[in-house]
């Protein structure tokens, strides 16, 4: 139970020797590719654009001032233009790392 909980709280999930994640793709319902919760400005603008909201066109920054809204709210993971979107290979590392990493301390 302490291997287990060792594992599960510390430096061996996100942030250790598994690799850190930006953008986490959560299994949602419905949705295909997974979601992604976006609730802020930049990581609207991360997901829509592919880059922060400072440094988006005026035009950009215009369209996604006109159509956000305050709030958190999910989003399709597969639409999304962000630099640090995972591909398909990167989630099948972070899961077989993180299940060695269980096993290992096990």
């Amino acid at each position: 139970m302490v291997a287990t909980a060792f594992q599960t709280f510390c430096i061996f999930r996100e942030g250790g020797p598994v690799k850190r994640f930006n953008q986490p793709v959560r299994p949602f319902p419905g949705m295909k590719g997974g979601a992604v919760i976006l609730g802020c400005l930049d990581d609207r603008a991360e997901y829509q654009f592919g880059a922060k909201f400072d440094a988006l066109a005026e035009t950009q920054q215009k369209e996604l001032l006109r159509t956000y809204r305050v709030g958190n709210y999910l989003f399709p993971a597969e639409l999304s233009k962000a630099p640090g979107r995972l591909d398909e290979r990167e989630v099948a590392e972070k899961q077989r790392s993180s299940s060695k990493t269980l096993v290992w301390l096990t």
